[in-house]
């Protein structure tokens, strides 16, 4: 902070004013989202369709087949879209999430 100490009249970042804080926690950088701003404007993306079908139904209680039936008639009215596909999953203190698109996938755990 002592660069702009010597400086009054300029406000330094949200970044390095809580510089101190972050440190005190032993905050783990590589678990934090880091901000990209998009090329394209919000309003000029298309609202994403997230269709909630299969989530109706019980995974220990429904047959795997019939998830499989559904999620065939489903994907068969959206041929030529992209699809992608998350999950979340949680078993005692264990947390973890998955998304897939094409051949790319993204997992991770939390911290314990």
């Amino acid at each position: 902070m002592t660069t702009f100490e010597n400086k009054p009249d300029i406000i330094p970042t949200f970044g390095i004013c809580i510089q101190h804080l972050l440190n005190n926690i032993n905050l783990k950088v590589n678990h934090t989202a880091t901000n990209i701003i998009p090329s394209r404007p919000k309003w000029d993306l298309k609202i994403p369709i997230i269709r909630y079908d299969l989530h109706s139904s019980e995974k220990n209680q429904t047959c795997l087949n019939m998830f499989i039936i559904k999620f065939s008639e489903i994907k068969h009215d959206y041929h030529s879209f992209k699809f992608i596909y998350t999950d979340g999953s949680k078993k005692d203190n264990h947390d973890g999430s998955a998304a897939i698109m094409g051949r790319g996938a993204l997992t991770e755990r939390l911290p314990d």
